[in-house]
């Protein structure tokens, strides 16, 4: 075999390589890195927002919004949204989450419209509800 007849296979396999390994460097970059952190919960603090087509009560709108999200997202649910007289909600996930997770959820919670309901999240904190609102239960500022 001469000299061209090895230039091609060489030139094949290197092309193949190279589209592997961008490929493989793709698929690493897009994959979801987060998950749980060592913090034992996270404290979740939202408002929800609807239009007057949305015809049942805030609390629908809140428990609807966090059971979408926290669908595919670690930990459990600790507890179901929490209305406080300021008319924020708030939730618990344990374990707490790591910083990508968060953000995923956060995002989720604020993007995410459902039958014309959509949320803003006001705080997202390890430490527990309780300690995010004051003495007449509205959210202490950020």
């Amino acid at each position: 075999m001469n000299v061209r007849g090895l230039v091609v296979p060489v030139i094949v396999t290197a092309i193949a390589a190279l589209a592997f390994w961008g490929v493989s460097e793709l698929r690493e970059a897009a994959q979801y890195g987060g998950g749980t952190s060592d913090a034992a919960q996270l404290s979740v603090v939202f408002r929800v927002e609807t239009t007057q087509s949305f015809l049942h009560e805030d609390e629908h709108a809140a428990m609807s919004l966090w059971n979408s999200c926290l669908g595919d997202l670690p930990g459990d649910a600790d507890t179901v949204p929490t209305r406080h007289a300021d008319g924020t909600f708030s939730a618990v996930v344990r374990p707490g989450y790591q910083e990508d997770t968060r953000r995923r959820l956060r995002g989720c919670l604020e993007d995410l419209t459902i039958d014309t309901v959509r949320a803003s999240v006001l705080w997202m904190s390890e430490h527990p509800v309780a300690d995010l609102y004051d003495a007449s239960d509205r959210v202490r500022a950020g």
